[in-house]
């Protein structure tokens, strides 16, 4: 959930997570410290919908 969080401020989105645990509602927090996400993760989750959309049920490897 933290990188979601993370590629969504990143994209401009202020997302308004909710949880009634405490310790989620840290995790999410802990989003606001995580570094940047580098590009290549940002194109990943923004073609997500189409990932799931064409059947692609395998892991998607990213080059560090």
């Amino acid at each position: 959930m933290q990188v979601v969080l993370r590629w969504a401020l990143q994209r401009g989105f202020a997302p308004i997570p909710r949880s009634a645990s405490p310790a989620h509602l840290a995790d999410n927090l802990r989003a606001l410290a995580l570094p940047p996400l580098p590009p290549q993760l940002l194109a990943l989750v923004d073609n997500l919908q189409y990932l799931v959309a064409s059947g692609v049920s395998k892991a998607v490897a990213l080059e560090h």
